[in-house]
């Protein structure tokens, strides 16, 4: 009788076999899993043994991590922190550092101050706002009902600092506008109309039309207004006073030719002609 022997070698890196030419044969087994996020060996007790990598650079401006594909990836760390108040960098030792920006730009005449979505904001703080409205109007009189009269409105910055939230009424026309900002020596222009009413020939006077403007700059609010009238138009001898004494005057003048132009004609008319009976 032949006993089998046994090529059990107790070595689990090792694929135990019998040649019958040769013998027991142990074939190292092979532990590559393909993986460059291990370090691939063979533990004689307990077989393939697959230890993770350690990617960490001690860099705490990247981010670590592992592509079986390619190994170790060390990703930029992104710092921005969406503050345009900030200048944003990274310290190897510490990470991320954001430092505020310094938005002092020297000048005396600003208030220097950081918007997060936009950055340094440079207010103008000199100076002296001043606006002025002019108006006018299409036609000095009316006559009717239904007449139309037409205003220009002209509002300008006459300052020397950006005038916000302009705003310009005209109640008699209903015009109320709203200017965001005007800049210093800009001018705006409206124009608006009125129809004469049945009260305003009642009224036997002018229609006398206000406009008002009103706007901040540098935290001041400043004003101006104007007014223009529009007369009614007289009646054919309105304002005639029969009884002045430049129309007595006038009047005897007239009187008197009148008198020694009857006495003229009547002595003309007794004047006998010779040889005529």
């Amino acid at each position: 009788m032949h006993a089998a022997v046994v090529c059990d070698d107790d070595d689990e890196c090792t694929t135990d076999t019998c040649d019958p030419a040769t013998g027991c044969v142990y074939t190292p087994i092979a532990c590559n899993d393909n993986n460059e996020c291990t370090v691939d060996r063979c533990d004689p007790s307990v077989g393939c043994v697959y230890t993770p990598i350690e990617c960490n650079d001690s860099d705490a401006c990247t981010v670590d991590m592992c592509d079986p594909d390619t190994g170790c990836v060390h990703a930029p760390v992104n710092c921005d922190d969406n503050d345009a108040c900030t200048t944003d960098t990274c310290d190897p030792a510490t990470g991320c550092v954001h430092a505020d920006v310094d938005c002092d730009d020297g000048d005396a005449c600003t208030s220097d101050s950081c918007d997060p979505a936009t950055g340094c904001v440079h207010t103008w703080i000199c100076g002296e706002p001043e606006i002025e409205v002019t108006k006018t109007a299409d036609r000095e009189t009316f006559n009717s009902v239904g007449d139309v009269i037409t205003y220009t409105i002209t509002v300008t910055n006459t300052g020397n600092v950006v005038l916000e939230n302009v705003r310009v009424s005209d109640p008699l026309t209903g015009l109320d506008e709203t200017i965001p900002s005007l800049a210093v020596g800009d001018s705006q222009t409206f124009t608006t109309t009125y129809a004469v009413t049945e009260e305003d020939l009642e009224r036997d006077g002018p229609i006398e039309n206000t406009v008002s403007v009103s706007a901040t700059g540098l935290d001041t609010v400043v004003n101006d207004d104007d007014m223009v009238g529009v007369g009614m138009e007289p009646e054919c001898c309105e304002g005639f006073n029969l009884f002045s004494p430049a129309n007595l005057f006038l009047g005897a003048l007239a009187l008197i030719g009148l008198i020694i132009l009857s006495l003229f004609l009547t002595g003309q008319e007794e004047v006998v002609f010779p040889g005529k009976g």
